[in-house]
């Protein structure tokens, strides 16, 4: 059972950067805060610079600190996970991971054009209150076939995301469910 938390900061136009980051290594599930949080951070900051940086060459001062990379930030996670090995060169990995926001989501670029300012936006337009981040479960199997000199380890992993009402728009409607595979070889000398 893996629990984590990591602070936030619902104020995105004040002078102090209040979230805390884990490290863009550590994975938390395949693909809520890797790929989609990420990205979405990555594009809230494209957004800041482009809509707020208009008035000259110079971006807004913080806007680099608000892509994520990968990270966990603002959020308080529960992942239990259940690994079993049928066989001593087979491992086989299930796990589910429920995550909530620690305060509110607010995207600086579409709060500010549209909300003055007033925290009241995510990235996708909907309340900035929202806080279910949402489900993923994740699947893997590897095998590690020994030989004399060097070990290969074969892994695939396949995870699903069921996102949560973070990713709301103004309407209501949810950004639809993510699927992610990754195949992997890797070679131990």
């Amino acid at each position: 059972m893996e629990v984590g938390y990591a602070s936030g900061d619902s104020n995105p136009f004040d002078t102090e950067v209040k979230n805390f980051k884990f490290h863009p290594d550590f994975n938390v599930g395949m693909i809520l805060f890797e790929d989609l949080w990420g990205n979405i951070s990555s594009a809230s900051a494209y957004n800041a610079v482009n809509k707020f940086g208009e008035a000259g060459p110079v971006a807004p001062l913080g806007s680099a600190l608000l892509p994520t990379n990968g990270s966990v930030t603002n959020a308080v996670y529960v992942k239990p996970t259940v690994k079993v090995f049928p066989h001593k060169n087979l491992e086989c990995l299930l796990s589910l991971l429920w995550a909530r926001t620690a305060t509110d989501v607010v995207d600086p670029a579409i709060d500010g054009l549209f909300g003055g300012g007033a925290g009241i936006y995510n990235p996708y337009g909907g309340n900035s209150d929202n806080s279910f981040l949402g489900v993923e479960i994740d699947f893997g199997v590897q095998y590690t076939y020994e030989w004399k000199y060097f070990d290969t380890v074969l892994g695939v992993q396949y995870g699903h995301l069921f996102p949560g009402d973070v990713f709301e728009d103004v309407n209501g409607d949810r950004l639809g469910d993510i699927d992610k595979v990754q195949i992997r070889t890797t070679l131990l000398w």
